[in-house]
């Protein structure tokens, strides 16, 4: 699952949010969770991993974003927090097809709708002590 309410938990090491961005904006409607996703972003300490769950491709296109600028400051605050913690940043989103990009030292994963009847994709990540890893996985 790549989306849902805004949320956020922790398991060791590692911060994870969920993040709706319905209509490719994660203000439609109402500003606060991007309010509150840039200062907690700010405010996390002593992080090693963060992820973000979006449903939206955190950059402009079909499957992304409708803003341009919106996308880019929301990478600009994941590099920035990439940067000041000297954590891994990861987002996962889902898309038309699978990749990853990199930008600023922060992995943006698509995850790969499948249509009917290929078997969906999912990452598994696995977090040990201070190291993530992840694996593609086709069911």
């Amino acid at each position: 699952k790549t989306t849902g309410a805004p949320a956020r938990w922790e398991a060791g090491a590692a911060t994870f949010y969920t993040l709706k961005a319905a209509g490719g904006s994660l203000v439609q409607g109402d500003g606060s969770q991007w309010q509150w996703l840039q200062s907690d972003l700010a405010a996390l300490k002593g992080r090693r991993q963060v992820f973000v769950f979006l449903d939206r491709y955190p950059f402009p296109g079909e499957d992304g974003f409708s803003s341009r600028p919106e996308a880019e400051l929301l990478r600009r605050r994941l590099a920035e927090s990439k940067e000041r913690l000297g954590a891994t940043v990861w987002t996962f989103s889902p898309g038309a097809a699978s990749g990853t990009a990199w930008e600023d030292g922060v992995r943006y994963q698509r995850l790969g709708a499948a249509a009917p009847p290929a078997a969906p994709h999912f990452a598994l990540v696995t977090l040990s002590g201070n190291k993530a890893t992840y694996t593609g996985l086709k069911l």
